[in-house]
């Protein structure tokens, strides 16, 4: 904490006070509570809050007991971050200030214009805004799928053209700040070699594997497995309602429940459908079709607490 009693990771939130002048500062400081926080209400940041408090105990006192002036703030992040525990919205907002510097997005695999699978990772910093190329992935690896918990990343499965099969395997990516060298685990063997499968992590940090196929190509076996890995071994809990491959899984950070959005059915099906996934009542809801049939897509939620689902193909092909 500094001398104003600010703990450090709050301080750091705001580089300098406001300008305010000693007269407004006094005038300030003679409101009641009441009409001091209706005041702090109205800024429009964090780190406004964050810099009237630096500028005199009295504003700390009152942002530290009137918790819910951060809410609004926090919920900026909560949508793109899973809460540990009881996190509070000042943590919450803390973390997220801080995860900003090192933020990227991350390309694991593919393949290249000869529909080689590749191995290497690329990421775009979010602070430079400049690609940077990474690490590998174990092996080359494309119609992989990836999950993140905010510190590594879980790369599964996918396709070998070299041997003409989907991989059984499965690593995790453990990032640190730029410059630094990220360090790799193997996770355990797949229940089956998979491609075009989905995975996420729920509100309490728990890896879930969904669906997936046999092969890259249309005629593929696909699954309504879910899985969740528990210690050294997956394990799986229920099924989907639609088996599916090249589906779009996105996690409502709020709750424990998943999202399976679209993919590949098999045949000559390809999905609209929309589930709803309740992995601790393990049930699973229908819920209404897009209007498009969606394969390969991309599904998240936004900061408006909307699900959204991007791309895709209706038939495989374009």
């Amino acid at each position: 904490q500094n001398e104003e009693g600010i703990p450090e990771g709050v301080a750091h939130l705001s580089n300098a006070p406001p300008p305010l002048s000693t007269h407004t500062m006094m005038v300030l400081l003679e409101f009641p509570d009441a009409v001091l926080v209706h005041i702090l209400a109205h800024l429009p940041s964090e780190r406004d809050l964050v810099a009237m408090a630096c500028v005199h105990p009295e504003f700390w006192r009152v942002l530290k007991t009137e918790l819910q002036l951060w809410t609004p703030h926090a919920k900026r992040f909560d949508w793109r971050l899973l809460r540990r525990g009881e996190e509070t919205d000042v943590e919450v907002i803390v973390r997220g200030r801080r995860a900003q510097s090192t933020q990227r997005v991350l390309i694991l695999g593919g393949c290249d214009v000869l529909e080689r699978p590749v191995s290497q990772v690329s990421s775009f910093s979010m602070v430079d805004e400049v690609w940077h190329n990474e690490t590998s992935v174990s092996s080359p690896r494309d119609a992989a799928c990836a999950a993140s918990d905010g510190s590594a990343v879980a790369v599964i499965g996918g396709w070998s053209a070299s041997r003409m099969h989907s991989l059984q395997s499965a690593e995790e990516i453990i990032f640190g700040r730029a410059g630094e060298e990220p360090s790799h685990r193997p996770l355990p063997t797949l229940p089956a070699p998979l491609c075009f499968a989905a995975a996420a992590y729920d509100a309490s940090r728990r890896l879930w594997l969904c669906g997936g196929g046999s092969s890259i190509y249309q005629g593929a076996d696909c699954f309504a497995n879910i899985w969740r890995l528990d210690g050294n071994e997956w394990r799986s809990t229920h099924m989907l309602r639609h088996a599916r491959c090249g589906l779009a899984l996105a996690a409502e950070p709020r709750t424990n429940k998943l999202y399976a959005v679209g993919g590949y059915g098999g045949g000559l099906t390809y999905e609209r459908t929309v589930e709803q996934v309740d992995v601790d009542q393990q049930h699973c809801a229908v819920l209404p079709p897009m209007a498009v049939a969606r394969s390969g897509g991309g599904a998240c939620f936004g900061p408006d607490g909307a699900l959204y689902v991007v791309g895709g193909s209706s038939d495989g092909c374009v």
